[in-house]
């Protein structure tokens, strides 16, 4: 389905919508259009908050997608490379996906996750959720595992997973990472991989209940 919407330049733009988002998502798309940053084109899918401070989104649609997940994103862009998305594309297209998206476990903008925010901002952390479920309840989705030993930057950043977690187990996900976990356990990030690196399968479970172990308080 099309339909219009403004960008932040003012510049009116055609933007694709599937209608299986539509049907859960109403509500939040229209507060994306009203306060954020809601770019869809045939090509391309880019969501971020208005300030562009926050990205939810980024990736492009096809008919067998893979969902990558990562702690945080920098500031790549449609069109706009960094070298953590240009190895998930590569890789992506070598494990036979036609495209992916780039989500994260926290939306904050930094290419250096020592500067995230020491405390949650729960705002974009529960806007955040709302956008991953948009892809996670489309049929048959399957999400590589990409965050590296960066998740334990920060102690909030565990139970930001642990909540995506919970909501890929209740739309029955498939899970995959890059090889071997590294020696704390998490699975690897996509930056030094080699391009035909094959993506297995990942005991997600077995993960969280043995390696992630989030904290209660995260306030």
């Amino acid at each position: 389905m099309l339909t219009k919407c403004f960008q932040k330049d003012n510049i009116l733009e055609d933007l694709f919508i599937p209608k299986s988002r539509i049907r859960r998502n109403i509500r939040f798309y229209l507060h994306l259009f009203l306060s954020n940053y809601l770019y869809f084109t045939m090509d391309w899918i880019y969501e971020t908050d208005k300030t562009g401070e926050y990205r939810y989104s980024l990736g492009k649609k096809g008919k067998k997608t893979l969902i990558c997940i990562g702690v945080n994103p920098s500031q790549a862009k449609p069109e706009q490379y960094d070298g953590t998305v240009s190895s998930v594309e590569r890789i992506a297209s070598h494990n036979q996906f036609d495209s992916w998206i780039m989500l994260n476990i926290y939306p904050q903008r930094s290419a250096d996750p020592k500067l995230l925010h020491y405390k949650i901002e729960k705002k974009y952390h529960e806007e955040n959720l709302e956008v991953i479920e948009s892809f996670l309840e489309e049929d048959e989705v399957v999400i590589w595992a990409a965050w590296g030993n960066l998740i334990d930057t920060r102690p909030f950043l565990k139970h930001c997973l642990s909540d995506i977690f919970n909501m890929s187990q209740f739309y029955e996900c498939q899970w995959l990472s890059a090889g071997k976990p590294l020696k704390a356990g998490h699975p690897r990030h996509p930056l030094y991989l080699k391009k035909t690196t094959i993506l297995s399968e990942f005991d997600m479970e077995h993960y969280m209940e043995t390696v992630i172990q989030p904290e209660d308080d995260i306030s």
